[in-house]
C-alpha cells in the first residue's frame, strides 16, 4: 500500500469516524454533542464513507498500536483527517510549526502503511 492509497483510506476513515458508523448501541455521548453542534454541520453533510467497518476498525487498531510508539504523529493525523484542521492549524494544536505538522502527518501515514504490509505479509 502506498502513501496516495493510505491517505485515501485515512480521509475515508475520517468520514467514517464522523458518519457515526460502527457498532450499534454504542455511541459516545461527545459524539452526540458534536452532531448537534451547528458547527460540525458541513462536517455533518459530507459524502458516504467508501471504507467498509472492518477496514475502519483495522485502522483504528493500528492507530491504536501507533500511539505506543508515535503519539504526535497519530494525534496529528487524527486532527488532520478526522477533524479536517489545515496542516497550520494541527501545528497550532500541538505546538509545531507548520512544516513539522506536515512531516508528522506524512510520518504516520509511512507508518500505517508499514502497518498495513505487515498485517497482510502476516496473513500470507
Amino acid at each position: 500500500m502506498n502513501i496516495e492509497a493510505t491517505e485515501f483510506l485515512m480521509e475515508q476513515y475520517g468520514l467514517w469516524v464522523w458518519k457515526d458508523n460502527g457498532v450499534p448501541r454504542c455511541t459516545s455521548p461527545l459524539l452526540a454533542i458534536m452532531l448537534r453542534n451547528p458547527a460540525n454541520e458541513k462536517r455533518m453533510g459530507s459524502p458516504i464513507p467508501l471504507i467498509s467497518d472492518d477496514r475502519a476498525l483495522m485502522v483504528e487498531g493500528f492507530l491504536g498500536r501507533l500511539v505506543k510508539t508515535d503519539p504526535a504523529a497519530v494525534e496529528s493525523m487524527t486532527l488532520y483527517f478526522v477533524h479536517g484542521l489545515t496542516y497550520r492549524e494541527v501545528g497550532g494544536r500541538t505546538g509545531a510549526s507548520y512544516a513539522d505538522a506536515r512531516m508528522l502527518v506524512r510520518a504516520g501515514l509511512s507508518a500505517l502503511a508499514a502497518c498495513f504490509l505487515i498485517h497482510e505479509k502476516m496473513a500470507a
